[in-house]
């Protein structure tokens, strides 16, 4: 027979329901306050993830001719392999490299977020979440010392391993929420994601004239930081999402890929887009109007803005109007 359980986060009785870090119960004993301090602290810690990230992009593309015109002077025999290799499938080898960048952080947040969705089942949100923000640090930390085009690919792939943080925060949220409340909740995450996307890109444009390379410092910094609120203030909620539980002697349900997969086909779709426009805005828009990091961040600072305003402001009444499908199509 199936019936509905939830998953008791590590180290708790099935029983508890409590938040670990508070010792207050959780799910239908859960007060509002402690519901709301938690959700807080997660909102914070979804925006330095993002404002991390959003530090970098802008003054990802001038990283790659950095390394390139250096290459060409001759300063690093690998890089200058590195970037031969590469013109050999395009006139503007840096623009690949800026590419190969970005395709590596992408597939690090591929195999993150498959890997530490799961992991958090297993040992916990928080411990998680420790894990992909020190990942973070680590990768942006390659960033702000790497003299290399080698060693700064590796960190961006680390840092893309990181990205795994997002569907481990979104999963959190939905073990706090009941699913009538979860939809408004996961748009306020995208309005703090879209914060970091606000200001990061802005900050990093403006970090820049101090470098280049001190913009992965302050992006690593920004991890520090995550990570002592992580360790120290969020708690880890002692149950898990409600699932569907079988007995042991009847088999397990085949996974729905039938049912899922137009909702993967979406997302893939809509982040491809995405993140075909990432990865050239920071060259088109040097190149065609002559502006600088600068600029480019205050660009995609808009970006933020409008990300902030649907899912802070407006997804409310949307969802008022439409089902999820609806919301999808609108």
């Amino acid at each position: 027979m199936e019936s509905l359980t939830r998953n008791s986060a590590p180290g708790t009785s099935p029983r508890s329901t409590t938040l670990l870090a508070t010792g207050i119960p959780l799910g239908h004993h859960v007060s509002p306050h402690t519901t709301d301090r938690a959700f807080k602290v997660i909102l914070l810690t979804a925006f330095l993830d993002i404002l991390g990230l959003g530090l970098i992009i802008p003054i990802l593309p001038s990283v790659i001719r950095d390394f390139a015109a250096r290459a060409a002077l001759g300063f690093d025999s690998s890089d200058a392999a590195f970037f031969h290799f590469l013109s050999r499938f395009s006139d503007d080898s840096a623009a690949l490299a800026n590419g190969a960048a970005f395709s590596l952080f992408s597939l690090g947040m591929l195999v993150g977020g498959v890997a530490f969705g799961s992991l958090s089942d297993r040992i916990g949100r928080k411990r998680t979440l420790l894990f992909t923000a020190a990942l973070a640090m680590t990768g942006y930390l390659f960033f702000g010392f790497s003299e290399s085009v080698v060693p700064f690919l590796f960190g961006r792939f680390l840092s893309g391993l990181a990205g795994g943080a997002f569907p481990v925060t979104q999963a959190y949220v939905g073990d706090l929420f009941d699913p009538k409340e979860r939809t408004v909740k996961m748009g306020l995450v995208g309005a703090a994601f879209g914060a970091g996307f606000t200001i990061g890109p802005a900050l990093g444009g403006i970090v820049s004239g101090f470098g280049l390379h001190v913009v992965g410092f302050v992006s690593a910094a920004a991890m520090f930081a995550n990570l002592l609120l992580i360790y120290f203030v969020l708690p880890e909620p002692s149950h898990h999402a409600w699932h569907v539980k079988k007995s042991e002697n009847e088999p397990s349900a085949p996974f729905p890929w039938a049912d899922l997969f137009p909702v993967y086909a979406v997302v893939f779709i809509v982040a491809l887009g995405f993140s075909g426009m990432q990865s050239t805005f920071g060259f088109i828009l040097p190149d065609r109007f002559g502006v600088d990091a600068k600029a480019v961040g205050y660009a995609l600072a808009v970006v933020g803005l409008t990300s902030i305003a649907y899912q802070g402001f407006f997804i409310r009444f949307v969802r008022g109007v439409f089902l999820e499908k609806g919301m999808l199509l609108f």
